[in-house]
């Protein structure tokens, strides 16, 4: 499991990297165009290495929270299945002969 969640900070990394990479050539054949912006000579853009750092940390700032939404999603969808499959078990009848009904999904963690 954690090799997968290496896999995905290495991919977002990349990502970002090569998003800054991008951005930093298309700034420097588009800045003509950009009188808009107000860019002195002495700007941060101007400087290849400094803005792809800069564009790096906007794009990992802004993808951040992929891996953490996408971690939530599956273990809600994995307690859901394991809430399915105490409320299924037949072995699980008490002795008054009713079988469990599972009112959250959060029962199991709460079993321990």
């Amino acid at each position: 499991m954690i090799r997968y969640i290496l896999y995905v900070c290495a991919l977002q990394f990349a990502f970002c990297f090569f998003a800054a990479i991008y951005d930093a050539i298309w700034y420097a054949v588009k800045k003509n165009e950009l009188s808009y912006l107000f860019i002195e000579d002495d700007d941060i853009l101007n400087k290849w290495a400094l803005s792809i750092l800069v564009s790096s940390g906007i794009w990992l700032m802004s993808i951040l929270n992929f891996v953490p939404i996408a971690l939530l999603v599956s273990l809600e969808m994995i307690r859901f299945l394991q809430a399915m499959l105490i409320s299924n078990e037949k072995l699980m009848m008490s002795y008054n002969g009713f079988y469990p009904t599972v009112q959250s999904s959060n029962l199991n963690e709460d079993l321990g």
